[in-house]
């Protein structure tokens, strides 16, 4: 898995050929990657349990959170799906302050609000797709740079000759990043549906 220092090693000299850009060249890095953070590939999927609190009507989202997937809370040994409400009514709802185990939920700022509100501490099963950690340290590195590196350093390459005035050397770079991003939408695609299809004579 690539490092955040290899892979400015390999923006500077293998893709600009310049060695006096080296911060520019990480903020770069990290802009690219902000950039397609906020949609969901096979590498920033994840899961996880959160709890509920007895006469709490809301837990606290995971600090990673993006996009759910689907929350559930567990009784008996059983995960049942919460269904997804408005927050007007589970506010509606929990007027009558009711408890019970949770049936609803809606996210609102860094909360999921419950109703009915829980009864008890309930194991909560998220899955939902994630912030990946920045990079920061040399040693760093995340699902970005081991999954989507020609994707990032291409990327990066692009604004830092852009903002140097390279803007021919900026298209070409760009125009390999579209290619990246592509290929990692169809792989994308493809582990979601991976079923055999049937084929045509």
């Amino acid at each position: 898995m690539p490092t955040y220092l290899e892979v400015q090693q390999r923006v500077n000299l293998e893709l600009l050929n310049r060695t006096d850009l080296i911060p520019e060249v990480k903020r770069a890095i990290n802009q690219t990657i902000r950039k397609y953070e906020t949609q969901r590939f096979w590498f920033n999927e994840t899961a996880t349990t959160i709890a509920c609190s007895a006469g709490q009507s809301f837990v606290t989202v995971p600090a990673d959170f993006y996009v759910m997937d689907s929350l559930r809370v567990t009784i008996d040994s059983a995960d049942y799906i919460l269904a997804h409400r408005a927050w007007l009514d589970l506010e509606n709802f929990n007027t009558v302050r009711d408890r019970g185990f949770p049936l609803m939920y809606c996210q609102r700022g860094d909360r999921f609000e419950l109703a009915p509100i829980p009864d008890s501490a309930y194991s909560m099963p998220i899955a939902y797709f994630q912030k990946l950690p920045p990079l920061s340290a040399d040693s760093d590195t995340n699902g970005w740079l081991s999954a989507a590196e020609d994707m990032v350093a291409y990327g990066a390459a692009r604004m830092v000759s852009m903002n140097i005035g390279r803007v021919d050397e900026a298209q070409i770079f760009g125009t390999i990043e579209r290619e990246h991003y592509m290929s990692l939408c169809r792989m994308r695609d493809q582990r979601a549906f991976s079923s055999i299809r049937p084929t045509k004579f």
